[in-house]
């Protein structure tokens, strides 16, 4: 029998190693560069080619050979999602002795069988063929759907410059790094000697700073090119592809300015691919460490259960963020000025470092999840906070010996060092909604600058991020670029460029309360911040309205309100009862029919508030649906004083 002409004709294995690379890469695709997926696509490759050969010589039978390499693969890629699976009903350890006792029964019966085989290997080349199509599809459907609309030309820029006795420039991202007072109310943890440190060694620290945004890369990609997200380019606002906004992060405004003045770019490997800067003149990787895309794929194979203590995926995230931390200080002598960029993911999950930097290894398959993902993926808020506080504290000790060794180098000339959040952390924040969302602690960041004449006094203490290199680069050369409204935009995961203005105030104007109101147990508004108002023309359907059920939502207040008028969105098709409460006492009411102009959009009214709910005091509101089409939902709610002229 001819081995080559089989080969051709036993496709089956091929593509069932093909297919767990293609499937992570189909849902991570908007996110994930496409270089990234083809090492892994080549090693699983080249290890089913091998596989192949061996167990054909050893079986002396194409067919048989081809569906026993099929197996290992299925069983050696499916392993991961299956103790995920049965997480908290069987401990990994027992899985990883039955997985082994399965797959070798199924391959003893292969092996025994007198069949030949061929039909079923026809069948699982055409199975194997429709898998992996549909992710092949997906990947299609994801980049068409991803494509962008426009896109604006900034101004251009220039700098006189000759690059002769330029400072360096380290811009370092500790990701998700919390500003003081949060960490103080939400973590319980006193920062202020890390923040004292700062202000003793000339950093100006920003006591309101804030992030634009609330995830990574739109955070850089607007800080990187000093405009907002919006203003680069116009993607749909229901598109998930980010990978045409990593590209104008790549080649951002400063880049251009800073090259033009005669700064060499290095950049250090993140393992985030969304932050890799590949494209620096002076990228600085650990070769021997995977990214984030292969650590993925790992964990869904029983390496990281079998090596753990040889080869984690959260050891190698441990050891990325040590490599940067351990090179960052090191300078160049060749009296070129530099732009150096370090993005560590950290204090931001995975929780990898102990308090004294000690090696951790959650019990879980490797991710990089934050926020409500965080806690779909087992974590819960108590495991957050402790585990980002311990990470706090680590960081806070090496940015200080970083920091140190950078102010002894520069001497007479010392660098520009600025140390940022892209975004803040993430125990409260929800990926579907700004409602559930605690906007205070996702939108307030450590914003810290060391600059030459920049001192507390002239550093605004509200400054955002997108602003940071207007305000260095007019300090440094003069460039003349006027600084920009500091504006915080809410995106949900799935719809990152369907921006939500939202304001860093109190985080959190409704507290939730674990007590049900009179027999009706209605709903409960979670955490509905009033400073995201939304317009009449926005479809009641959206996630950014909270549904209501048919026995009533709660609007719990924080404390006995007696504000005299409100501001209510609510679905235009449906008649309500505003119930003001104290208690469960109901004090007085409101009834609004539906409006006859009903075109399934919110109705946004300012009405007052009855005088015996002001007198009174009300501390929650129960809206109760009337007559409708049983999908009702409120848009906002706040309230406020007459205006006494």
């Amino acid at each position: 029998m001819n081995i080559h002409r089989n080969f051709e004709y036993i496709l089956h294995p091929f593509l069932f190693a093909l297919f767990p690379v293609m499937f992570l890469y189909a849902r991570n695709s908007g996110q994930t560069y496409p270089g990234d997926i083809i090492i892994p696509a080549l090693i699983v490759l080249g290890a089913c080619i091998a596989a192949l050969i061996v167990v054909r010589l050893i079986l002396r039978n194409e067919y048989k050979a081809g569906i026993v390499v099929s197996l290992l693969v299925l069983f050696f890629f499916t392993f991961g999602h299956v103790a995920r699976l049965l997480d908290g009903v069987m401990s990994v350890w027992v899985l990883l002795l039955l997985w082994p006792i399965i797959l070798i029964i199924l391959i003893g019966a292969v092996i025994r069988s007198e069949k030949r085989f061929d039909t079923l290997t026809r069948t699982l080349n055409f199975v194997a063929a429709a898998l992996l199509l549909i992710q092949v599809v997906q990947i299609g459907i994801n980049f068409v759907s991803g494509g962008k609309d426009d896109t604006t030309d900034a101004s251009e820029t220039r700098i006189d410059s000759d690059g002769s006795n330029n400072p360096d420039i380290y811009y370092i991202i500790l990701d998700g790094y919390a500003r003081e007072d949060v960490l103080a109310d939400m973590y319980n943890f006193d920062n202020s000697s890390f923040i004292d440190y700062l202000k003793n060694h000339g950093f100006a620290v920003a006591d309101s700073g804030r992030s634009n945004y609330c995830q990574t890369l739109l955070s850089l990609a607007a800080t990187f090119n000093m405009d907002y997200a919006h203003k680069l380019g116009g993607w749909h606002p229901q598109s998930e592809d980010r990978l045409p906004l990593y590209e104008i992060f790549r080649h951002n405004k400063l880049f251009d300015i800073l090259e033009d003045a005669g700064y060499e770019i290095t950049a250090y490997a993140s393992g985030y691919s969304l932050t890799e800067l590949k494209n620096a003149g002076n990228y600085i990787s650990p070769s021997w460490l995977p990214g984030e895309f292969a650590n993925m794929l790992i964990s869904t194979t029983p390496l990281p259960v079998i090596l753990n203590s040889i080869y984690s995926p959260f050891e190698i995230h441990h050891n990325r963020v040590e490599h940067v931390l351990d090179n960052l200080a090191k300078r160049k002598n060749d009296g070129t000025p530099e732009f150096v960029f370090a993005h560590l993911v950290c204090p931001h999950p995975p929780f990898v470092f102990g308090a004294d930097g000690q090696s951790l290894q959650p019990d879980r398959p490797f991710n990089m999840e934050d926020g409500s993902h965080f806690l779909n993926e087992g974590g819960t808020v108590e495991e957050y906070r402790c585990g980002y506080i311990d990470q706090v504290q680590y960081i806070n000790r090496r940015m200080t010996e970083v920091i140190d060794h950078l102010l002894a180098e520069g001497g007479d000339n010392p660098p520009v060092i600025i140390i940022q959040g892209d975004h803040g952390p993430g125990s409260e924040l929800s990926w579907v909604g700004s409602a559930t969302t605690n906007i205070k602690e996702r939108f307030s960041i450590l914003n810290a600058i060391h600059l030459p004449g920049m001192t507390e006094n002239n550093l605004d203490d509200n400054i955002s991020s997108v602003n940071t290199f207007r305000l260095v680069l007019d300090k440094l050369f003069d460039a003349g670029l006027p600084l920009l409204p500091d504006i915080s935009f809410y995106t949900t995961w799935q719809e990152p460029f369907h921006y939500m203005p939202v304001t860093n105030d109190s985080g959190r104007l409704y507290d939730y309360l674990l007590e049900h109101y009179l027999a009706l147990n209605p709903g409960i508004v979670e955490y509905r911040h009033v400073s995201h108002v939304l317009p009449a023309d926005i479809s009641p359907r959206s996630h950014q309205c909270a549904p209501i059920p048919e026995q009533g939502l709660c609007v719990v207040l924080e404390k006995p309100y007696d504000a005299s008028v409100m501001e209510i969105a609510l679905d235009s098709d449906n008649d309500y009862t505003l119930n003001f409460r104290t208690g469960g006492r109901v004090l007085s009411k409101i009834v609004m029919p539906a409006l006859n102009s009903a075109g399934g959009t919110l109705r946004v009214e300012r009405m007052a508030v009855p005088d015996e709910a002001v007198r009174s005091g009300y501390d929650n509101i129960l809206i109760v649906p009337g007559k409708g089409d049983g999908m009702y939902s409120l848009g906002h709610i706040r309230f406020g004083h007459r205006k006494i002229n």
